[in-house]
């Protein structure tokens, strides 16, 4: 899908505010909210430690921002079953409301962007506050998006912006979060019922992406079964080592540069670990058939590893595979 070239004028934009501004005045989603409302003050406490340096006025703005988003799903819109007027700030309530999260591919002027999301989809969105993160080094979002017609969307509520995280950091940790979730319904669904989270992992906005001479180190890696005579053949350059049942060869010394493959020889799991995108292929083609792979390709940048043990108390793929190495 490829958004719009037609790009409306300022005025078009700053209209179309207004009439969301008296929307957002009627505020129908605080009717009702007590259940979302209460699934959230528990959600809050269970991560209080990462929440306390946000600032303090930044819970209440992203409740009332949940409270739309799952009013927008599960309850009926105003206006349903009338003929609106085009003028009528309801028909914003008739318009999808999502949780995107993005990247800027293009800058278009006075607050218009160009914008990828997590399922590679490109749209378009007018928003001053993107401005102003973009200003301060922010590269990776997460907002409640509203369809505002003409192929434009706007955000309502507060824009998460973060320095350091990678395209597919915020999809990845939706996966972490609800792992079946995710998988059936997607990204929206698993941060319209738990955005707790996310927010916790704003407290990360300011540190940088982890770079190791020109390219970010990212985790990359693929899972799957491994022949278990593999090994045999594997050049002198990849070092074995062994751990109870479990088998891994390293190639280098240089913790960015290294490729790792795992073995567990009780139930042949096996791991494709790289540190450096492009050598996942080249793993790839070492292990050639002996190799099966069961899933795609994973991506996760380092400081969202860091992210998801602080914030969701799990160790990154990487750790996991490694322990039995590391012990004693």
């Amino acid at each position: 899908m490829k958004a719009s070239d037609s790009i409306p004028e300022l005025s078009w934009f700053e209209a179309t505010r207004d009439s969301l501004g008296k929307y957002w005045e009627l505020t129908p989603w605080h009717v009702g909210g007590d259940i979302t409302v209460k699934r959230l003050d528990k959600a809050v406490k269970t991560y209080t430690r990462q929440l306390r340096d946000l600032p303090h006025d930044f819970i209440p703005m992203a409740m009332d921002t949940e409270l739309a988003a799952v009013w927008h799903v599960t309850r009926a819109k105003p206006g349903l079953g009338e003929e609106l007027d085009t003028d009528d700030p309801r028909r914003f309530g008739m318009k999808p409301w999502i949780y995107r999260p993005f990247i800027i591919i293009d800058e278009l002027n006075q607050h218009r962007y160009r914008c990828l999301d997590d399922d590679d989809v490109v749209f378009s969105v007018w928003s001053p506050a993107i401005t102003l993160d973009l200003k301060a080094g922010k590269r990776c979002f997460l907002g409640l998006m509203i369809d505002v017609g003409e192929n434009w969307w706007m955000t309502y509520g507060p824009l998460l912006g973060w320095k350091g995280l990678l395209p597919g950091d915020l999809r990845y940790f939706a996966s972490r979060v609800a792992h079946q979730q995710f998988a059936l319904e997607g990204f929206d669904a698993v941060v319209r019922t738990n955005p707790v989270p996310f927010w916790a992992a704003w407290r990360y906005s300011e540190s940088p992406a982890v770079f190791h001479g020109p390219g970010a180190i990212i985790s990359t890696w693929l899972e799957g079964k491994l022949d278990p005579s593999f090994g045999e053949s594997l050049p002198k350059t990849w070092l074995r080592e062994d751990a109870g049942k479990r088998t891994r060869w390293v190639n280098g010394k240089d913790f960015f540069a290294k490729k790792e493959i795992y073995l567990n020889r009780a139930n042949g799991e096996s791991l494709l670990l790289v540190r450096r995108d492009e050598d996942i292929k080249k793993v790839r083609k070492l292990v050639g058939s002996q190799f099966t792979p069961s899933g795609e390709i994973e991506r996760c940048g380092i400081l969202m590893e860091v992210i998801i043990k602080d914030v969701l108390g799990e160790d990154s793929i990487g750790v996991k595979w490694e322990r039995p190495f590391t012990k004693g």
